[in-house]
C-alpha cells in the first residue's frame, strides 16, 4: 500500500515541477524517487530470502510423506533419549548381552541326542577272516543277521535275526540277550533272555558260536 502512494506522490511532484519549472519540486521528486528505489530494492531482497529459507519445522526438498514418516519414527523415552540412543547405550555398556568376553564365559554342554554316532567301543572279531569286527557307533546297538533291523550284522546261519543288544546307561555299557535261539555268552556264562550284564573292556562275548572281544 505504501509503494503506490509513494509512486503517486512522486509522479505528482515531478509533473507539477516540470509544468511550473519549479526546481525545488523537481529536486524533491528526485529525492523521493531515490527513497522509493531503495525501499523497493529492500523489499525485493527480503522477498527472495523468504522464498529461499523454508519455515521452521518444514523439510526442504523432501516429500511431505517422508517428512511425516521421519517425525513419527523419532520416538523418545520419558528421559528424552531416542530409541537409537538407548540401544547404543546398551551395546556400549553391555546391557542385554552375556557379560564377559567369549573366552571368559563358561561353555555350555550340549546333550547328546539319541542315535548320535560316538565311536567309543568295538566288538573285535576272534576270526576276522570269517566275520568282521563290529564298530559300536551309537546306543542302543542291535546285533543280528537281519540287515534291515540290526546295527551290527553277523551273517551267520546260527545267529538269530535279532540276537543281542548293547545298551548304554551313563558311563556303563550293558549286554542284553534278545531271546536268541542259540544263546548269548559273556565270559563263559550264558545269559538268560532279556538279561542285562555290565561289560568292561576285555570281556569275551559269544553270539551262538561267533566270538568277540569287547574293547
Amino acid at each position: 500500500m505504501l509503494l503506490p502512494v509513494t509512486a503517486a506522490g512522486l509522479a505528482f511532484l515531478l509533473f507539477s515541477g516540470l509544468l511550473t519549472r519549479n526546481g525545488t519540486a523537481v529536486r524533491a521528486a528526485l529525492l523521493l524517487a531515490a527513497v522509493l528505489a531503495v525501499s523497493l530494492a529492500a523489499l525485493l531482497i527480503r522477498g527472495r530470502k523468504n522464498r529461499e529459507q523454508p519455515p521452521p519445522g518444514s523439510c526442504r526438498k523432501v516429500p511431505a510423506a517422508l517428512c511425516d514418516q521421519a517425525r513419527e519414527s523419532r520416538t523418545e523415552d520419558p528421559a528424552g533419549r531416542s530409541g537409537g540412543e538407548e540401544e547404543s547405550r546398551q551395546v556400549s555398556t553391555g546391557q542385554g548381552y552375556p557379560q564377559g568376553t567369549p573366552e571368559e564365559r563358561q561353555t555350555e554342554l550340549l546333550e547328546e541326542p539319541a542315535g548320535t554316532a560316538v565311536l567309543s567301543h568295538m566288538l573285535v572279531s576272534a576270526l576276522p577272516q570269517e566275520y568282521p569286527s563290529l564298530a559300536v557307533l551309537h546306543y542302543p546297538f542291535v546285533i543280528g543277521k537281519k540287515v534291515s533291523s540290526c546295527d551290527g550284522v553277523v551273517a551267520c546261519p546260527t545267529v538269530s535275526r535279532i540276537h543281542a543288544r548293547l545298551e548304554r546307561e551313563q558311563e556303563e555299557i550293558f549286554l542284553v540277550d534278545c531271546r536268541s535261539t542259540n544263546g548269548t555268552w559273556l565270559n563263559g556264562s550264558k545269559l538268560e533272555a532279556e538279561q542285562r550284564c555290565r561289560l568292561k573292556p576285555g570281556d569275551q562275548i559269544i553270539l551262538a558260536e561267533k566270538k568277540f572281544i569287547f574293547r
